[in-house]
Parts: structure tokens; sequence; C-alpha cells
């Protein structure tokens, strides 16, 4: 509740360790997020469903090993 405005957010530094599908489907006016210095190792396809407005993905310092070949596929917004 309340979510579907933020249009930033910052979950940098919390040892998140894999993006499931549809974590992000609520926001849909999120234009910047913040994944740096996580544990991130693999992202599904559908893992940013909803983030048709987003422009900034921020991945740097994880442990990425797998990234499904569709996770980008909508994000046309991207900077």
């Amino acid at each position: 509740i309340g979510l579907e405005k933020l249009i930033t957010l910052n979950i940098a530094y919390n040892e998140i360790q894999n993006l499931l599908d549809n974590t992000f489907l609520d926001l849909r006016s999120l234009i910047r997020l913040n994944l740096n210095f996580n544990k991130i190792s693999y992202i599904q396809s559908s893992s940013f469903n909803g983030l048709l407005k987003l422009e900034n993905l921020y991945l740097q310092y994880n442990k990425l090993f797998n990234i499904h070949s569709v996770v980008f596929e909508n994000l046309n917004n991207l900077l």
C-alpha cells in the first residue's frame, strides 16, 4: 500500500542473493533502482516485470552468475 508512487528505491548493501519473478511488480512508478553491493547471483526472467518507467538500474558489485536472456526485454526506458 502506497508504494505505487515510489520513484526511487535504494536497497544496496542488503545481502540480497536472488531476484525472483515479479519482485517489483507493484512499483509501477519506479525510475531508479539501486541494487549495488548485494550478493545477487541469479535474476529470474520476470524479476523486473511492471517496471515500465525504470530509467536507472544499478547492479554493480554483485555476484551475478545467471541472468535469464529476457530479463531486460521490457525495460525500454533504461538509459
